[in-house]
């Protein structure tokens, strides 16, 4: 097996659920979670956040169905999810949102 066949089993996450998390989230990261998802096959993808979103980001999300919960303590939130998702036999993926969504290279002033 080459080096490709083992990025694209790596980069596929088909019948997965990705739960990702993050402080606040804007319509950049909504629009790179629909790329992560059509690009690995995700089938759904929920993101658990501490600060509610604007309301065109809670449309934009609605739009490609991605699920926003807003949640004072994220990481008992994502422990629960986790435990939910499981219980149906499904199988789930957690990456914070910085791991997806690189607003970073948007901030840099060079």
């Amino acid at each position: 097996m080459g080096i490709f066949e083992n990025m694209k089993k790596i980069l596929s996450y088909k019948g997965y659920i990705l739960i990702t998390y993050g402080m606040k989230i804007g319509i950049f990261e909504i629009e790179e979670l629909f790329r992560y998802k059509q690009k690995t096959g995700i089938n759904q993808v929920i993101i658990i956040v501490k600060e509610k979103p604007f309301p065109s980001v809670i449309r934009e999300a609605e739009k490609n169905g991605i699920r926003i919960l807003v949640s004072p303590t994220p990481k008992k939130e994502i422990k629960e999810t986790m435990i939910k998702i499981k219980e149906n036999g499904e199988n789930v993926i957690v990456k914070p949102v910085s791991d997806i969504a690189e607003r970073g290279i948007m901030e840099d002033p060079c």
